[in-house]
This record gives C-alpha cells, structure tokens and sequence, in this order.
C-alpha cells in the first residue's frame, strides 16, 4: 500500500503534507478496525478526513465515488484512494476460499458448501439457459483478457492461452474452470482525487453512481438482470454523456460470467454476444471499445480491493496516453464499473479528458459564494474573489452568436485544414465559448458539441441540433 501510494503522489505532483482526506478498503488478511487512520499513521500523512470501506468488489470505484462527492464538497482537497492485501501469500488456499464464501447467507447458504465460483456458477448456468452462451462464449473473454496481460510487465500471468486451454482447465465449478476464475493475488493500488487539477495528466470525474438489488444469490430478484445497466445509466446521465460516447472500457471481472453479464447487460454487447465480439476484436486495444487493456483480475490479478482499482489506473494511464506498448490509441471518455458480492452492488463511473487537456469536453466554473459562471479556468472567483472554485462539465449545448470562416491558417501545419470556421457559442450554463463551428450553422441556431482533430489536438466543433 505504502508503495502504491507514494507512486500515486508522485505521478500527481503532491507531496504527502498535502493529502488532507484518505480513504482505505478493507483487507481479509489485515482485518483492523481502524485502516485508514492506521495507514495515515504509518504513511505519514494528518488527514482531516478520513474513511474505511466495505463494499466488496465494487469498494474501489466506491472510494473513487466518495472521494470525488468529498472534494467537491469542500471537505478535502486531495484525497488519497489506497488498498492492498497479501491475499496470495497472506493466508492458506483454504482459507482465501474460505473468507470469501462468507459472503453467503451464514444460515442457509454457506453451511451447504458453496464457494464463491459456485454462487457465481449458479448465475452462469442459468444466463447460459436463458441466452445460449455456452462454454466457449467465456472462454473467448479469458483469452482476451490473457492477451492484453501479455503485454503488461506487472501483470500475474503473462503466458498466451487459447480457448482450448480454457475449455481444458480443471472444473472449479461447473460451468466454471480455472481459467474462467481471477487468481488469488498479492498487491496494492492508489490514486489521488483533487478538486483541481494538479499534474498535466489529469482526467476528470464526470459521473457517478451506484445500484444495490440484493446481497445473497438466492435472495437476487434475477440471475440475468442485476443493477449494472441501472447504475451505468444514472452514471451517465449524470455526466450528461451517452453509451455511444465511451471509447474505453473497465468492467469488473472476476470470472467469465460477470464480465459476460455486465458487458451485455450494460449494453457494451447484445445479449449473449459479449464472446462473440471479444473473439471478433471488439474488445482489442485496436477494436471500437478497448476492454480492460491491463488483462484485469482475471490475468493481471485480484489483490482484493486494489484489484478493482487496476482497472481504473490503466484507464487513467490509457487517457492520458501513457500506457506504453498497451495504448490503444486516443482514449476521450471512459465507462469504469464494478460489483460486490454476487453482482450485488454496482458502482459505475465515467471518467473525461477536458478538451484543452487532450480530451472530448467543455469545462466551466461556477463560484459557490456568488455563483458567477466563467469559461477561462482559474483558481479563484473572478466576481467576488473566493477561492477554489470547482470546475463543472457543460452538457456541451447552446446557441451560436457569431461566426467567422478563416480562409489563411496561422501556421504550415494547420493550412490543411483551411477554410474551416470559428465561433462564439452560448452554452445553456451561461458562458460563452470559441471553438469550430460546422458549415450548416448558422447565427442563432441551437448547436452541441462534436469533437474532432485539429492539427494534433482535439477540439469541439459545434454542428446544429
């Protein structure tokens, strides 16, 4: 954890005197009452806030949730997210399978020997009932997942496999295998989330949110349809942004069948497809919706909490552009979702680059003392001087109010473009903003923003409504 933590202020530029908030997961085989304020100790931070979180395999997008709710607030300004366990080499292989079985009903589930691959074998043959995918659907998941961890010097398990090699693993339980189960791992994971930005990588919280259907496989209301679409799209909607506009993907996977479910429920995939397209390439650093670019837990690893929060660091490392001989080229928008349990909470994330950042979005400030509304970034209130005010995603919609076309470009490199036209755009958040505009516009028109490249950066380009 330490090591993680002093990676995750390094790669944001602070120093530990400048965490004030800390959040911390929970540890099977550490299982203190007080871990966040025992690691502030041992790390040497004072935070003014702090927590400790139990939500499963959904605890890491859950702390990124809080920390994200708790520096827009005000309560901190930087907050450090970390976990990590010696799961592997901490405990007994009985006893990892042991632990992780509790989280069956004490009365009339685990007395009956179930496992935590058998709760989830349970949901697998009835989606293979209910939606024909079978065996060698799952294992198409696990190759893929296998080839991206290939490429990753940290991941557990670098050696290619074929679905053969799959198919061909012992049985755990049916119709699960070995190899369509995550490893037990040792590990740590952390990042930082500030209310501004504090390093040139920085990505953006855009959206956020959780759903809760059950907490005992036998209590779920459905074996094929949990709270993963209801959580996505309240993530979504809160980040004004669409399915459509994700272009990376990080969905939990701790077997086959819970990547296949939430794939396929959230709507990355059709129903009883999720195989099929990861077989086809879709899923591919080169595909349309890069998936899990690090190998995930099911080949990177599962370290418990920190497991989870691999994901969100490679798609950090991913938009930012930073992802070495993994990247799957330009990377704008990202959809992040977990579950607990036996798909039992879901927390969902969208994570966005701001345009002058090297992203897809319009960002603007809105002063929590008077409520001024700027566009140009700043860190205090331009109205009544207050400062630090939080930055805010436009919905990226208003009405054009002039218009110029451009017919001699400033520079050799961008008189490929030219003519091409600029423009004054109203945005419904009250702030007026230059960029591109289509050729179909015209004064007065609703528009929304589109981004495409210009030179070697994107920019939006407004096109009418």
């Amino acid at each position: 954890m330490s090591d993680a933590a002093s990676s995750a202020l390094l790669d944001a530029h602070l120093e530990r005197g400048q965490i004030d908030g800390l959040l911390t997961g929970y540890s099977t085989t550490f299982p203190h009452l007080m871990l966040s304020t025992l690691f502030a100790e041992h790390f040497g931070i004072v935070p003014s806030y702090g927590h400790a979180i139990q939500l499963g395999g959904a605890t890491g997008f859950a702390m990124a949730m809080l920390a994200h709710h708790v520096v827009e607030s005000g309560l901190a300004r930087n907050v450090l997210v970390v976990a990590g366990e010696n799961r592997l080499t901490g405990q007994s292989r009985d006893s990892a399978v042991q632990t992780l079985a509790q989280v069956g009903h004490p009365v009339y589930e685990v007395p009956l020997g179930a496992t935590i691959p058998a709760y989830y074998g349970l949901v697998a043959s009835r989606y293979m009932h209910d939606f024909g995918t079978t065996e060698q659907d799952f294992a198409a998941l696990a190759v893929l997942m296998r080839s991206h961890a290939c490429l990753h010097p940290g991941a557990q398990f670098r050696e290619p496999i074929t679905e053969a090699d799959v198919l061909a693993s012992k049985a755990v339980a049916s119709p699960l295998k070995l190899l369509d189960c995550c490893p037990v791992s040792d590990g740590g994971a952390a990042f930082v989330v500030s209310r501004d930005a504090t390093s040139p990588h920085s990505v953006r919280v855009l959206g956020t949110a959780q759903a809760h259907t059950h907490q005992h496989v036998s209590a779920a209301p459905s074996l094929t349809q949990f709270g993963a679409a209801a959580s996505t799209r309240a993530a979504l909607d809160s980040a004004k942004r669409r399915l459509a506009d994700v272009d990376y993907a990080a969905i939990y996977d701790s077997f086959t069948i819970t990547i296949t479910i939430l794939l396929e429920e959230i709507g990355l995939a059709p129903r009883g497809a999720a195989g099929r397209l990861a077989r086809e390439g879709h899923f591919s650093r080169s595909g349309p919706t890069p998936l899990n670019t690090h190998g995930g837990l099911l080949s990177y690893g599962h370290c418990g909490v920190g497991g989870a929060m691999a994901h969100l660091v490679e798609a950090h490392l991913q938009m930012t552009g930073r992802a070495g001989a993994r990247q799957a080229g330009e990377r704008h928008l990202a959809l992040l979702h977990g579950d607990g349990g036996v798909l039992s909470s879901h927390v969902s994330l969208v994570l966005e680059l701001d345009w002058t950042e090297g992203g897809d979005g319009i960002t603007y400030q809105r002063c929590g003392h008077c409520a001024h509304v700027w566009y140009f970034r700043r860190e205090f209130c331009p109205s009544c001087g207050e400062s630090s005010p939080p930055r805010l995603q436009s919905a990226g919609t208003g009405v054009l109010h002039a218009l110029t076309r451009v017919f001699r470009a400033p520079s050799e490199a961008l008189r490929v473009h030219a003519p091409y036209s600029i423009g004054l755009v109203d945005l419904d958040e009250g702030v007026r903003v230059m960029a591109h505009v289509r050729d179909d516009a015209r004064i007065g028109d609703r528009v929304r923003a589109e981004y495409v490249t210009f030179g070697d950066r994107r920019i939006p380009s407004f096109c009418k409504e």
